[in-house]
């Protein structure tokens, strides 16, 4: 059941992730939640790389550091600054990118694209804005100041203390190309990193997900005479 099934569950597990990680900051119930929702993603992402042993093994090596960094970073940032932000952005960053490419690979290799497929392919749209999202942190880490925020958006939490909340959901906004306008970005490298996820957002949306879902479409057309069922009144 659960591989017939494996991706639309990893979406929901991401989108429960996100929202528990946007609450955090309302108190530690919700910070036990979110960590309880990225441990249970976490194993969903394994058991869904463990189609090959050479992937379910990458996944490990990577994801196991990651969800350890994650758990632990939030406690490395004031005495450790680099080490947290290597711990709570660099890692999660790595392990996304590999999960991403995975992930379409596994669909793309397939002869039949089912639906679960169509939800992998939104799994790993989804990514790169949390992949984008923990970019940004870095660059504000790197480059204080390299955001604005305006209007009756919280302001932007100081140095010091975890970003992701604000700077993800810019992400998100921006991979949409919706823009609110209400945190924007003002330094070089976060300009050219948001046009980047901008175009790649765009480019997701148009090639990869639009030929999943032609592939699906076309399912019953791309068989040949012999899979073709025969008459059996000709």
């Amino acid at each position: 059941m659960y591989k017939r099934w494996k991706f639309t569950i990893l979406l929901a597990v991401i989108l429960c992730m996100l929202l528990m990680h946007g609450a955090i900051e309302e108190g530690p119930a919700f910070e036990l939640l979110y960590q309880a929702a990225l441990a249970v993603v976490f194993l969903a992402v394994i058991l869904a790389l463990c189609q090959r042993r050479e992937t379910r093994v990458a996944g490990l090596v990577l994801g196991i550091p990651t969800l350890a960094g994650v758990l632990v970073g939030r406690y490395l940032i004031e005495p450790a600054p680099t080490a947290a932000n290597i711990c709570l952005h660099g890692l999660p960053i790595v392990f996304i990118v590999f999960t991403t490419w995975d992930v379409l690979r596994t669909i793309f290799r397939r002869s039949a694209v089912t639906a679960d497929d169509i939800m992998g392919a939104f799994c790993g749209y989804l990514l790169l804005g949390v992949a984008f999202g923990h970019l940004y942190c870095v660059v504000e880490w790197l480059r204080p100041g390299s955001f604005h925020v305006g209007g009756q958006v919280v302001a932007l939490p100081p140095a010091g203390t975890p970003r992701f909340s604000l700077l993800g959901y810019f992400s998100m906004i921006t991979l949409t190309t919706v823009g609110y306008g209400d945190v924007t970005p003002v330094s070089p490298p976060a300009r050219m990193l948001a046009a980047v996820e901008g175009v790649t957002g765009q480019f997701y949306v148009a090639v990869v997900v639009a030929a999943i879902v032609a592939l699906k479409a076309s399912g019953p057309s791309r068989q040949t005479p012999t899979d073709r069922p025969t008459d059996p009144e000709s």
